[in-house]
């Protein structure tokens, strides 16, 4: 994060509303009221320091996965939070432990060049979402070559509602992975991931459910989760303890938390330890960066997201570069 203004601002904002009175320490009750002002003050850093390792509280994040199990008919644990159904599908195409010679039965030509380009997929079949006839038929012809079925649940276009729980009835005695794009269905239609039979269900919430953009959620069936590897990690991601530097220890949560991650960038350099090369890009370069200690890594982190431009991004590599040069 780069720093927007002196640090004085923040250090007038904390004496103005936790003002201790130095002169009047030998008053009992003076002296209670500024222990309680300064315990205040340690449990409101505490509290803000658990929300800003997720951006809310655990609890709220709880809450709001119960609730959205609601809607899809899974479970808390099944759902991943992500920014949208691409995302989603990205997520599984990465993932999906495709062979050359698999065949990908696709909904259209978006989803043919995902499983392209992000699966590897040899034998790509796209079939159009009104000739549902000639994907069944094409279905039962090549069943023993199929990896993998990704099908709209509503087609976007047209409105078409697919016979999904047909088709995952078709696929699920032969073992086909089976991805269902959902993006149109919540909050027009009811959704039951589990009477669908599919293995993941993607949707987006600034959709049907009339929600903000970046709000997509991912429904991966509990015993589908090591059938699928998360392209991405994070702290999060991982159940409990990790070591990546020492022995490589990392073991994903046992959970669809597994495939949520950060947009953020970690990285060290050779010729200069973490710390100096955060002094560096603070006093020179007016960044304000975070020292990555856990794990064993002894890097830093940028954390780019939103409120940065590409001018101070660009400031961030300028930065680095003249760094490792030192």
């Amino acid at each position: 994060m780069l720093v927007s203004g002196p640090a004085e601002i923040f250090d007038r904002r904390v004496n103005a509303n936790h003002s201790l009175n130095a002169d009047r320490n030998d008053n009992a009750q003076d002296t209670q009221a500024v222990y309680l002002s300064t315990n205040e003050l340690k449990n409101k850093i505490d509290e803000f320091e658990e929300i800003s390792k997720t951006g809310h509280p655990h609890l709220l994040w709880s809450e709001v996965k119960n609730k959205a199990g609601l809607i899809l008919g899974c479970d808390a644990d099944e759902i991943t939070y992500t920014r949208n159904a691409p995302e989603d599908a990205s997520i599984i195409c990465n993932g999906l432990r495709l062979q050359r010679s698999d065949e990908v039965i696709t909904k259209h030509a978006r989803a043919r060049r995902q499983y392209c380009l992000l699966a590897r997929a040899a034998q790509p079949q796209r079939h159009r979402g009104q000739d549902l006839h000639a994907l069944i038929r094409s279905a039962q012809e090549n069943v023993e070559r199929i990896g993998a079925l990704s099908i709209s649940h509503v087609a976007c276009a047209t409105g078409q509602i697919l016979p999904i729980k047909t088709i995952g009835e078709l696929a699920a005695p032969h073992g086909i992975w089976y991805f269902v794009d959902g993006a149109q269905a919540p909050g027009m239609l009811p959704v039951d991931v589990r009477d669908i039979g599919c293995h993941a269900y993607a949707t987006a919430g600034h959709k049907r459910l009339l929600g903000p953009k970046g709000t997509g959620q991912l429904s991966v069936r509990r015993d589908a989760l090591n059938t699928t590897d998360p392209p991405y990690g994070g702290g999060d991601s991982a159940n409990g303890h990790w070591e990546l530097i020492s022995n490589g220890q990392f073991e994903w949560t046992c959970t669809a938390q597994r495939f949520e991650y950060g947009s953020i960038i970690t990285f060290r350099l050779h010729n200069m330890p973490y710390g100096e090369l955060q002094n560096l890009l603070t006093q020179h370069y007016q960044m304000r960066t975070r020292c990555i200690y856990e794990g064993g890594l002894d890097a830093l982190r940028v954390s780019l997201h939103l409120y940065n431009s590409p001018a101070e991004a660009e400031r961030v590599l300028e930065g680095v570069t003249a760094a490792k040069k030192l």
